[in-house]
């Protein structure tokens, strides 16, 4: 029943930003995390992005990022794992998710980044080794770039919600 109230809540508030002038992007895409981490929190089965694809190789490569984004892995080392070329699976990539793969593993990186920026306090340089990055400048140049704005900033917006 808390949960129920919390969701319903939670689509109140996202529903008030989107009608509102003044609604903000990131707050918008805040509240759509936060719905994603309480499923993945309240329903944990190996929570990863899943798509619905019926090629084999793409669900193959798919399941190896939502594993192993933590790692430093490249796009060569998942074209690899699947045994296919890396320009196959880039068209692999388009044709079924619409972005590439370096694109899809920098989602899964950063939406993993901006759950551990808000709940807990672990340095931003920590976080970004932990999401897979052996540079913390990379990591912040590449989270303000998805996110439109620094992971510290994040951080202070969100944290306390």
């Amino acid at each position: 029943m808390i949960i129920l109230c919390w969701f319903i809540q939670l689509i109140c508030e996202l529903s008030q930003s989107i009608e509102s002038n003044n609604s903000n992007d990131i707050l918008i895409m805040q509240y759509l995390y936060q719905l994603v981490y309480t499923l993945q929190e309240k329903f944990p089965k190996n929570f990863s992005v899943q798509v619905d694809i019926v090629n084999e190789d793409i669900q193959h490569a798919v399941d190896f990022i939502n594993t192993n984004y933590q790692k430093h892995i490249t796009v060569e080392e998942v074209a690899k794992t699947v045994n296919i070329t890396r320009s196959h699976l880039y068209k692999l990539f388009k044709k079924n998710l619409s972005c590439s793969p370096k694109e899809y593993l920098t989602y899964i990186r950063m939406y993993h980044a901006s759950q551990l920026l808000i709940h807990t306090n672990t340095h931003i340089s920590e976080i970004s080794r932990r999401v897979g990055y052996k540079d913390p400048l990379l990591f912040s140049k590449n989270f303000t770039k998805h996110f439109e704005i620094s992971a510290s900033e994040y951080r202070r917006q969100f944290a306390n919600q």
